[in-house]
């Protein structure tokens, strides 16, 4: 998130006005404004943060009335310093228009000289650096910093909208073709060898004035229109029972933009696919894109049209008589297939998948009461009860989530949700479903430590007590060194090539300068983040530019230019002010995390003697070769057991 300053109070108020992204792993960094008048040369500035609050909203807000024909949004990302460099930057436009939703990823700014594609946009694939074999990569590739004001082309005023940015890496090893490659094995093919690591910020908002609102376009709706029943002509088909049959979606145009539930439409066009439905309750249920609906058809004149059941009643869709499908090899179309004869409906209950499972659950607890009668027995009560302090720990477990009080209706559903709760898990427990479980046991493990760490057994420690133990364990609060340092910037983005042969230059000049100089400031490019930086650590330098570039740092000797030194976003020239070395601070300096500290090893003391008291009551029996066998033959190949 992006907060004024690293306070409880600031990141709060950041997180109230939803000022946040989220990464995928690396560490990302991206912003994200909109607004009706950004400019491109207001990112020319060094102050075109302040320039995004004044002249509209962070990512997180919602847009101002409109003031312009189209929104404008200002977008900058800058890479991990740790990790690949980035290959552009998108925006995802989502809006409703008669009751469905669409999504559509504008390609904004990317690196290299790509062009876009004619017709759609798309800016090709950055290519890959990827050494599948050693799972490596290289940043020849992408760019360390992109940024760039967007206008919405397409945009409409009297609709609904979000808009969010979503910023791609270039290629880089998957996880599993890292481990493939320190095994000696070839990567796995059940998915992609490399990804692109990505971060996406949360939306910006827009809302139709109530004028522009009115002036949308809208499909037509099933109100007035005759609804069908599963008896009448267009439900029941030649090649399926009655009330079975298959449909298809027709998709026109690869610029077509699609419903969000039906992404697929194109595929399955191109493929001649279909799918399956049924009919019940006078209504077509199937599935778009996995997802279940009902599709309710009317007649309008002499016309069809459909209403899907997540559309809120706008009727999009138009029903046309099938046809058939014609030859590539210019052949006579495909005859249809003959009619397949009905069956009533005990046949289809017989063949119901539901039924078979009912049937071998029954069996399956049936022989479990025939061989363990002493276990039904025992559970022959069969009784629940809910006390007054279960049906209040219900309501406060709902008010926490920051909901209001329940009401009558919501407390019935939650008593139930309960009861309903206690019946499978003590059903689970008769047919030993926690037995072999790696959750369950895992669980319950957890549960036995947190008894071990019962702190009545501890006593608050005294000074002395505390000043002993100090002693004897300084090194763990040794404070780390720490450095001030100014630097001046040279960007691979700029520069190219020709960074680092241009930071040696502007070395020699500035080899007897001060870090404030005017010299220094008319060398090198203003950095994206701070030019000067007073006492960090060497985990802050290494968490800002790597740890590669703090190894460096910590070694040069203060009041002098250094360099060129190379970070995760390119060549540097340093002047160290101070250098402060590590130290173990005095008692009085850490007194209050030496007794954080003292209480957590006398926590682990509690719980390890615990343990070896339960271990002095079982006999463990292991095998007598611990060592694990290798999943990899002696030659490098995959082992692989025999048949």
């Amino acid at each position: 998130m992006w907060a004024e300053e690293n306070t409880r109070a600031s990141i709060f108020e950041a997180m109230q006005r939803k000022e946040t992204f989220a990464v995928s792993g690396p560490h990302i960094q991206v912003r994200f404004f909109g607004g009706w008048s950004y400019t491109a040369d207001m990112l020319a500035g060094a102050d075109w943060a302040k320039t995004g609050y004044e002249k509209g909203v962070p990512m997180g807000g919602d847009l101002p009335p409109t003031q312009a024909k189209a929104p404008t949004f200002l977008v900058w990302a800058v890479k991990d310093p740790t990790s690949g460099n980035l290959d552009r930057i998108q925006v995802v436009k989502g809006w409703t228009k008669s009751g469905q939703s669409f999504e559509k990823v504008f390609d904004v700014v990317w690196a290299g000289d790509r062009k876009p594609d004619k017709w759609t946009g798309v800016v090709p694939p950055i290519g890959s650096t990827v050494d599948l074999e050693k799972a490596t990569y290289t940043n020849t590739i992408g760019s360390v910093e992109l940024k760039t004001v967007w206008t919405d082309p397409e945009f409409d005023p009297s609709l609904h909208a979000f808009y969010y940015a979503r910023v791609l890496e270039i290629p880089t090893p998957r996880w599993t073709t890292i481990q493939a490659a320190k095994l000696g094995i070839a990567p796995t093919d059940v998915v992609a060898a490399t990804l692109q690591e990505r971060a996406w910020s949360s939306p910006i908002g827009y809302t139709p004035s109530a004028e522009a609102a009115k002036a949308a376009k809208r499909s037509a709706t099933g109100a007035g229109a005759k609804p069908l029943t599963s008896d009448e002509p267009g439900y029941v088909t030649q090649r399926f029972p009655a009330g079975q049959g298959h449909f298809q979606v027709r998709y026109v145009g690869r610029d077509k933009t699609l419903p969000s539930l039906t992404s697929e439409a194109a595929e399955s066009t191109y493929l001649d696919e279909t799918r399956t439905y049924d009919i019940a309750n006078g209504k077509i249920v199937t599935d778009l894109a996995g997802t279940p609906i009902e599709i309710a058809v009317y007649k309008v004149g002499d016309k069809y049209v459909a209403a899907r059941s997540n559309e809120f009643g706008y009727a999009n869709y138009a029903m046309v008589p099938a046809e058939p499908v014609l030859s590539p090899l210019g052949a006579a179309p495909s005859e249809p297939a003959k009619p397949v004869a009905r069956k009533g409906a005990a046949g289809r209950l017989l063949r119901d998948p539901l039924l078979h499972f009912l049937l071998a659950g029954v069996a399956v607890f049936a022989a479990y009461a025939w061989l363990h009668p002493e276990s039904v027995a025992r559970d022959a009560s069969h009784r629940i009860e809910l006390t007054q302090d279960d049906l209040r720990q219900i309501a406060v477990g709902w008010l926490a989530q920051g909901r209001p009080a329940p009401t009558p209706d919501e407390m019935r559903s939650l008593v139930e949700s309960r009861v309903r709760e206690e019946l499978l898990y003590r059903e689970a427990l008769v047919l030993g479903l926690d037995q072999g479980d790696t959750i369950v046991k895992r669980r319950l493990a957890q549960k036995m430590e947190f008894l071990f760490e019962d702190l009545s057994a501890l006593r608050e420690p005294t000074n002395a007590q505390l000043e002993v133990w100090f002693a004897e364990h300084a090194a763990r609060f040794a404070l780390p060194a720490r450095a001030t340092f100014r630097l001046l910037y040279f960007s691979p983005d700029r520069r190219g090539d020709q960074a680092r042969g241009d930071a040696m230059h502007a070395l020699e000049q500035l080899a007897r300068a001060p870090g404030e100089a005017p010299a220094a400031a008319a060398v090198g490019v203003p950095f994206m983040f701070q030019d000067y930086y007073g006492d960090r650590s060497f985990g802050d330098v290494a968490k800002s530019f790597g740890p590669g570039f703090a190894e460096s740092l910590f070694q040069l000797a203060p009041g002098a230019w250094h360099g060129p030194i190379e970070s995760g976003y390119g060549w540097h020239l340093v002047f160290v002010d101070s250098l402060a070395p590590s130290r173990t601070p005095a008692f009085e300096e850490v007194a209050a995390d030496v007794r954080s500290e003292w209480v957590a090893a006398q926590r682990e003391e509690i719980r390890e003697r615990a343990l070896a008291d339960l271990k002095a009551r079982y006999e463990i029996v292991l095998p007598k070769d611990l060592a694990v066998a290798s999943p990899v033959a002696s030659d490098g190949a995959q082992a692989m057991a025999a048949p």
